[in-house]
């Protein structure tokens, strides 16, 4: 899994679906989804989309866009990650750095 995530974490904008990285890191789908789930929990899409969120926080802190942030983790439309956005942390990304 290390192989997985390492990835996804130094570009949190790769589309590419499980099966692909489980491919590239010597693991079945199935093996690499049994093991996200038992080793963090989540399934690999919650996963993924917790990381990809946490990394949208430090795009916001340094000053980028709703839109520069969404675009860089991998989200193709704005509104959607403001809804996923919105989801975890319970407020939209605009709200959350200017109480």
């Amino acid at each position: 899994l290390h192989r997985i995530t390492d990835r996804l974490l130094l570009d949190p904008a790769c589309n590419r679906p499980l099966s692909i990285l489980a491919a590239e890191a010597a693991l079945t789908e199935r093996t690499a989804a049994r093991w996200f789930l038992r080793d963090t929990g989540m399934t690999f899409g919650r996963w993924r989309q917790q990381m990809r969120l946490q990394h949208a926080l430090e795009h916001l802190a340094v000053g980028e866009s709703v839109t520069q942030a969404a675009l860089a983790v991998g989200y193709a439309d704005v509104s959607s990650f403001i809804v996923a956005f919105r989801n975890l942390f319970g407020q939209t990304p605009a709200r959350i750095l200017d109480p």
